[in-house]
């Protein structure tokens, strides 16, 4: 759904060869998706473990939406059977605790992206706090676990205390957010590719794509 108040569910497009290029069939709702959880954001694929999640922000149940008194959206993951069907319920991994996610009644965390480092830990990176506000940012979740552990037991995760980029009027970065990370063409590092706001208190205007090593 496109509605900012309705009800999203998991879809799935499947590819029709090897390639992107070769197009996509509709497939319809992930099958066995978890249909007690209300509203399903930016869902990401991951491997981890050799085994295959779906990570994504939401709302976890319909009373997390409630116009005007609570928009209360979690990090949320759960296994996969095979890329189009679910292997168990979904599980709470990260909920809005800390100031920078929090803005009046809005608590936020959405978009996540993996990042599994050279060394093998993985990270999260997601946007936190309200969109349309200067101080839109990016928060970072550490999986403390092993590859062999699973990423839907929460007590594996934690969050760093403070956000990864965040409001910075001397230098003029307003609302960076919505981060995901690409590898250098030689493949000796990496960079982060965000969006930001050119001008401050402007809504959801003028946002431009940045990148940063």
């Amino acid at each position: 759904s496109t509605s900012k108040d309705a009800q999203r569910r998991p879809y799935v497009w499947v590819g029709k060869g090897a390639t992107p290029y070769d197009g996509f069939d509709f497939f319809g709702t992930f099958e066995n998706y978890d249909e007690e959880v209300y509203s399903y954001l930016s869902p990401r694929i991951l491997e981890y473990g050799g085994t295959r999640y779906l990570i994504f922000g939401g709302f976890y149940r319909a009373e997390d939406k409630v116009a005007g008194q609570r928009h209360y959206q979690r990090m949320m993951i759960c296994k996969l059977e095979s890329p189009t069907r679910f292997a168990t319920k979904v599980s709470v991994i990260s909920e809005p605790d800390k100031n920078w996610e929090i803005d009046g009644k809005v608590q936020i965390q959405e978009g996540p992206f993996p990042i599994v480092t050279p060394g093998g830990t993985l990270y999260v990176a997601y946007a936190a706090g309200q969109t349309n506000s200067n101080e839109y940012c990016t928060g970072l979740l550490r999986f403390t676990g092993s590859a062999s552990d699973d990423l839907t037991d929460r007590t594996k995760w934690t969050k760093l205390p403070e956000p990864l980029q965040f409001l910075d009027y001397e230098n003029r970065v307003y609302s960076p957010g919505a981060m995901v990370f690409v590898p250098e063409p030689d493949g000796t590092g990496l960079w982060g590719i965000f969006h930001v706001k050119l001008y401050p208190d402007i809504g959801y205007s003028h946002r431009v794509l940045f990148a940063q090593p």
